[in-house]
């Protein structure tokens, strides 16, 4: 099953969302900007059947999944283990933004490093431009 965000648009009704279901203040504004963010980005998310056995402390939930982050046709963050009442579980909005958040974490974390690569490419052009050693 394949889902992509859009009716939780709205960061404000999101941030109020993820205090309700437990989130602090901090974790809760992280989730809704990354929820924002996906919307914006057209994010989808890949929820399938979980293939590994359920290990859990308590009975096998109804739903055993596993969630996958995907932008732009490739995969970037997944998490597995998750139990699901039902396909509608509030729970599958938050295990969507956790994995929302660490997709982008990651990717910022790749543009900050190629951003400082071709500074420091720009920097020592600059300096030979300007005869300087």
């Amino acid at each position: 099953m394949i889902r992509r965000y859009s009716e939780h648009a709205q960061t404000g009704d999101a941030y109020r969302f993820f205090r309700v279901v437990g989130k602090s203040a901090v974790g809760a504004i992280a989730l809704a900007r990354a929820e924002a963010r996906a919307c914006r980005e057209c994010m989808t998310f890949n929820w399938e059947a979980e293939d590994h056995a359920w290990d859990g402390d308590h009975p096998p939930p109804i739903l055993h999944m596993w969630c996958a982050a995907k932008l732009d046709g490739e995969y970037l963050a997944c998490l597995g283990g998750i139990g699901l009442t039902s396909l509608s579980d509030p729970y599958m909005r938050v295990v969507e933004a956790e994995v929302a958040l660490e997709s982008f974490i990651d990717i910022d974390r790749i543009l900050d490093e190629d951003a400082t690569l071709e500074a420091d490419a720009l920097a020592m052009r600059a300096t030979f431009a300007t005869g300087a050693t």
